[in-house]
């Protein structure tokens, strides 16, 4: 949408909006730019310095800290999944438009879509509805230890405003329903374009190619049978029986949405498993491998046991 108003453009380099960003390499600090975050092939590591749930760690301090920051991969050389980066991004959004990322999401998105029940971090749903841990109709966390599954709390769970464009997003499955939709339509919701289909088609290409060996973690987490997949801006994609199907996860309770554009499927699973007993990417796998089978189903391809396929690649993996 920024792109569409000539606010922002892919190449702007983060300096130009964050003139304090600074990295000891000083070719990527001049050079790294806003589609190297957006497709995750800065470079920058993973995790958070500081924490996600922590309100007091401020992006000047964030921006300290990765003065001294060494890169996990060479810059531009392949794809490392950054939610340092998202939280940059997040920033050059805010200081771009004078609005925080959290409101140009309410007011861009959640408000145009009619997404009522949808808070872009732990701190808007404290500020609008009550603590997640405490408030009614609210999914609390399952997780895992030993193989036996008990209730968990949200004290470890999300995020807060800085790290809300990592994965702060608490909704429903009604609001994110009519997500996927917008996203099937091509960015029209009730007849209206809110994103130009030339976007929506630079978002949908393939920036680089996506190898999860970096982190430890192989794409078959994505799909058991390792297709060659591809980074997008914002998302991955795969083929899957001769179809484009572009995905991302949620990390904290798991979930994923998986779009067959062709195919005008779009397939949401939300669970609150919060499972970390036999890999770090266990709960991520089951969502996924239910998508598959849905996906399967609704196309009518053969049926595969996804499900057993993903916990064969955990248990290689864990």
């Amino acid at each position: 949408m920024l792109l569409d108003e000539g606010v922002l453009e892919w190449e702007d380099p983060i300096k130009k909006h964050i003139p304090e960003f600074e990295l000891p390499d000083a070719y990527v600090t001049e050079n790294i730019a806003i589609d190297d975050l957006q497709c995750h092939r800065s470079g920058l590591t993973a995790k958070a310095p500081a924490g996600f749930l922590n309100r007091e760690y401020s992006f000047d301090a964030l921006m300290n800290d990765i003065k001294d920051i060494q890169l996990a991969i060479r810059f531009r050389s392949g794809n490392y999944y950054t939610n340092t980066g998202m939280a940059v991004l997040g920033e050059v959004v805010g200081r771009a438009t004078g609005m925080s990322w959290g409101e140009n999401i309410r007011q861009r998105i959640f408000d145009p879509l009619g997404m009522t029940a949808s808070f872009t971090s732990n701190h808007d749903f404290e500020r609008r509805a009550g603590k997640p841990g405490s408030a009614e109709n609210i999914m609390q966390p399952a997780v895992k230890k030993g193989g036996v599954v008990s209730p968990g709390t949200w004290d470890s769970v999300g995020t807060e405003d800085l790290y809300a464009p990592a994965g702060g997003i608490i909704s429903t499955m009604e609001d994110m329903a009519k997500w996927i939709a917008f996203r099937l339509n091509g960015g029209i919701h009730d007849g209206d374009r809110l994103i130009s289909l030339e976007r929506i088609e630079e978002i949908r290409k393939i920036r680089i190619p996506t190898s999860f060996a970096n982190l430890g973690v192989p794409t078959s987490m994505i799909h058991p049978r390792d297709p060659l997949m591809g980074t997008g801006y914002g998302h991955y994609s795969f083929e899957h029986h001769g179809d484009k199907v572009i995905v991302h996860n949620g990390g904290w309770m798991a979930s994923v949405i998986e779009i067959v554009p062709e195919k005008n499927l779009g397939v949401g699973v939300f669970s609150n498993a919060y499972f970390y007993d036999l890999h770090g990417f266990e709960s991520p796998a089951f969502v996924n491998a239910v998508a598959l089978t849905v996906i399967d189903h609704y196309l009518g391809h053969e049926y595969v046991d996804w499900s057993g396929e993903m916990l064969e690649i955990v248990n290689k993996s864990r």
